[in-house]
C-alpha cells in the first residue's frame, strides 16, 4: 500500500500557486504529499477503497463545491487520518447563524443582527424589527462564503423578499452596518488568520478588498492584541485547525467579529492579483501548516 504524509484535493483553478507553493514546502521539509485533482479523483478513490493507497493527513479544499469530492473526503476521514479541517467540523462552523449565537453567549462582540429561519412563520412581523437595524442594512445567507448571497445596501424588508426570491427559503442574517474607526489613515478592518494555534492578522479594506501586512509593531502600537484573543476564543467555538474570519474596530473602540468562520480562505496571491492576500503571508500559512502535519502525523 503506498502512504502519503499529506493528500491535497482541490478544483479551483485560482488555487493552483497556492497548492504549488505547498507542494514546494512539502518537499523542503521531507513531507510526501498527493495531489488530487479533478481528472484523478475517481482513480484516487479506487485505490483508497481497494486498500491500495492511504494518508497520514488531508487537507481538502473541493469538497464545498463538489459532491464527487465530498464523497472523496469522507473516505479518506475513515481512514482515521488529520482532516485540514474536518468535513463535519466544518459545516457546523460555517453556519453563520449558528456561530452567532455561539460567539454572543461567549461575550464577543459581533453586529446587532436577525435570524430569519422560517419564512412562514411571523414573517410579517419583521418590518419593525428591520427598522432597528438601521439604513443600510446586510443581508447574508447562513450558509454562503466568497460573497455569495450577500446583499451590503439592503433598506427595506421588500429587499429580504428579493434575496428569498433569488436564494429560496433560506436561513438569513439581517445585520446591522459595521462603522471602523480610521487608524493611520486606514478603515480598522481585518482579515484575521488562525493556523494550528497561531494568530496571522491582516489588514484587509472591507470596501477596496486589499491587503497589508499587519507588522507585530504596528499591533502593539495601535493596541490590536485584542484580535488574537479574539481568534484563540473563536477558534475554541468553532473547532477548526485553518480559518480566517474579519474583524473590525469601531469608532466606540469595540472589536467586533463581522463575518465569523471562513473555512475555504481564498489564497490567491497578491502578485498575482490585485485583492490577493500577500505573498509572505500565503508562506508563512504553509509553513506552519506543514511543520504541523511534520510533526503530527506519527501520532496517527
Amino acid at each position: 500500500m503506498e502512504c502519503f504524509d499529506l493528500g491535497i484535493s482541490w478544483n479551483w483553478k485560482p488555487d493552483k500557486d497556492f497548492i504549488d507553493i505547498l507542494a514546494a514546502e512539502c518537499q523542503r521539509q521531507g513531507i510526501t504529499h498527493y495531489i488530487v485533482h479533478a481528472f484523478n479523483l475517481q482513480e484516487t478513490a479506487k485505490k483508497i477503497k481497494a486498500e491500495k493507497l492511504m494518508f497520514r493527513s488531508f487537507l481538502d479544499r473541493a469538497s464545498d463545491t463538489d459532491s464527487e469530492f465530498e464523497r472523496l473526503t469522507r473516505l479518506i476521514k475513515s481512514q482515521n487520518c488529520i482532516m485540514i479541517n474536518d468535513i463535519d467540523t466544518t459545516k457546523r462552523a460555517i453556519d453563520k447563524a449558528i456561530m452567532h449565537m455561539e460567539l454572543l453567549m461567549r461575550g464577543i462582540n459581533v453586529p446587532f443582527t436577525i435570524i430569519v429561519s422560517d419564512f412562514n412563520d411571523g414573517i410579517n412581523g419583521l418590518h419593525e424589527e428591520i427598522s432597528r437595524l438601521g439604513s443600510p442594512f446586510i443581508i447574508k445567507l447562513a450558509h454562503g462564503g466568497g460573497g455569495t448571497g450577500v446583499i451590503v445596501d439592503a433598506r427595506t424588508f421588500e429587499d429580504l423578499l428579493r434575496a428569498r426570491h433569488q436564494y429560496g427559503d433560506a436561513k438569513y442574517l439581517l445585520q446591522e452596518r459595521v462603522h471602523p474607526v480610521l487608524l493611520n489613515g486606514k478603515r480598522a478592518w481585518f482579515r484575521v488568520y488562525y493556523v494550528f494555534g497561531k494568530v496571522i492578522p491582516c489588514w484587509w479594506d472591507d470596501i477596496t478588498r486589499i491587503f497589508e501586512i499587519l507588522t507585530l509593531n504596528g499591533m502593539h502600537f495601535l493596541g490590536l492584541q485584542p484580535l488574537k484573543d479574539i481568534m484563540l476564543k473563536i477558534s475554541k467555538v468553532c473547532g477548526l485547525e485553518f480559518f480566517s474570519t474579519e474583524i473590525a474596530l469601531t469608532v466606540d473602540r469595540k472589536f467586533v467579529a463581522v463575518d465569523y468562520v471562513n473555512d475555504q480562505c481564498d489564497m490567491r496571491l497578491k502578485s498575482t492579483v490585485y485583492d490577493g492576500v500577500p505573498d509572505e503571508i500565503v508562506k508563512e500559512i504553509v509553513r506552519i501548516m506543514v511543520t504541523y502535519v511534520r510533526k503530527n502525523i506519527s501520532k496517527t
